[in-house]
């Protein structure tokens, strides 16, 4: 309940900033998160290969999700 209750505070107050999109990374393999943002109408546009490190030198992929806050043009 944590995470959507921040997530909706935070589109919230992107939106009050007039922002026209939100945009963020995550972890390939946070199914748990990919599907909170998709819940919210995030959309997938990219792929960051080897984002995030970890101790070991091995990369993981980052997928990159967008939230348009206002109808296109």
């Amino acid at each position: 309940g944590l995470g959507r209750v921040l997530m909706e505070r935070m589109i919230e107050a992107a939106k009050t900033a007039h922002c026209e999109l939100v945009l963020l990374e995550v972890r390939r393999s946070n199914a748990a998160a990919i599907a909170l943002y998709r819940a919210y109408g995030f959309a997938q546009i990219g792929l960051r290969r080897n984002y995030y490190r970890s101790d070991d030198g091995i990369g993981e992929d980052a997928f990159v999700l967008t939230l348009p806050l206002r109808p296109a043009d």
